[in-house]
């Protein structure tokens, strides 16, 4: 028989398999960011409670926008009204049908 051509792989073995070692190494660290989020994010409930409490108020802190209303009646008594109508009294009951 002759000799298989050497370019061409050989199907009945199985190939050389190469192993290599691969680490991943992952680092966290604590860059102290989430103190100053905290201060930033306090810092506006805080501004948007005192704007909130204007707007509600409108600002009429002191009570020096109030306003006071006073309606008086006058001397006349009022008209007299007239009673509605009496309601138009029921027809009478319609006699029975016939055969």
């Amino acid at each position: 028989m002759a000799r298989p051509d050497p370019t061409i792989p050989d199907r009945t073995t199985t190939p050389e398999r190469t192993v290599s070692d691969h680490t991943t190494t992952t680092t966290t660290t604590n860059t102290g960011g989430s103190s100053s989020m905290a201060f930033i994010v306090g810092a506006l409930v805080i501004i948007v409670a005192v704007l909130a409490y204007f707007f509600f108020v409108s600002g009429d802190v002191d009570g020096t926008n109030d306003v006071n209303v006073t309606i008086e009646g006058s001397e006349a008594p009022a008209p007299a009204v007239d009673p509605a109508p009496a309601a138009d009294p029921a027809p009478a009951d319609a006699p029975a049908p016939t055969e």
